[in-house]
């Protein structure tokens, strides 16, 4: 994920678009939905390894012939997609995709340089690679993939919040509780820090429930980081 300085950075999803994302997904009739990363300003609504279906944001045109979803563009992706057909048909069983699209506070990844960049890689690839481990129960092999994420300066507080949970639940418990006593932590509202804890203890359901008590608008925008753990975990807890 390579982001462009620009005087307008592209909207964003929030945590809260998690659950809104994933309950349209299921209603996608004839299409099984495997997986639903969500990367800052994107989400990709993957149908096993060889389509996918981009999700961004109506002002952010993504291929040659997006299709409006309503509050989004989509972009169909792979050589394994269903046929035209059928797709159209899976789409307007779904209805209208309604997504809470944030402006951004901010990059939250250390610096803009290539270190970053590369780090925005690794971190998109080992929770891609845990979700793969954890489809086949190999909680190990998910924990393997999350902890050298731990280890790389140019990730914070606010870019490894997906991933705590996800370690949580993978048997990385201890490192990630460690990881969220640093002093480096205490740079999060209060809100998002209580989120955190909620989401790793107790999981997505419950944190999902708590959000609009525990966030303000604010809080919420510097919380997306955490709706791609949301999504990774709520096929496993």
């Amino acid at each position: 994920m390579l982001l462009a300085l620009s005087a307008t950075p592209p909207p964003v999803l929030g945590i809260d678009a998690a659950p809104k994302l994933l309950k349209w997904a299921k209603a996608l009739s004839g299409l099984e939905v495997t997986a639903i990363p969500i990367e800052r300003d994107t989400a990709t609504v993957q149908f096993g390894e060889t389509c996918s279906l981009l999700v961004t944001h109506p002002s952010s045109k993504s291929c040659a012939e997006p299709i409006s979803l309503g509050q989004a563009l989509g972009c169909w992706q792979g050589e394994g997609c269903p046929s035209v057909a059928r797709r159209k048909r899976a789409l307007s069983s779904a209805g209208v995709l309604s997504l809470p699209w944030r402006v951004p506070a901010g990059d939250y990844m250390a610096g803009g340089d290539e270190g970053a960049d590369a780090a925005r890689q690794a971190l998109i690839d080992a929770r891609k690679k845990a979700a793969e481990r954890l489809d086949v129960m190999d909680r190990e092999g998910a924990r393997a993939a999350l902890l050298p994420l731990l280890a790389r300066e140019e990730l914070g507080a606010q870019d490894l919040l997906g991933v705590l949970p996800v370690l949580v639940y993978s048997g990385g418990g201890q490192q990630a509780y460690d990881v969220a006593a640093t002093p480096g932590w205490t740079s999060l509202s209060p809100g998002v820090r209580a989120l955190n804890h909620v989401a790793m203890t107790l999981g997505p359901d419950a944190a999902s429930a708590v959000v609009s008590a525990a966030l303000t608008r604010t809080d919420a925008c510097a919380a997306i980081s955490i709706a791609a753990g949301f999504v990774v975990t709520h096929r496993h807890l």
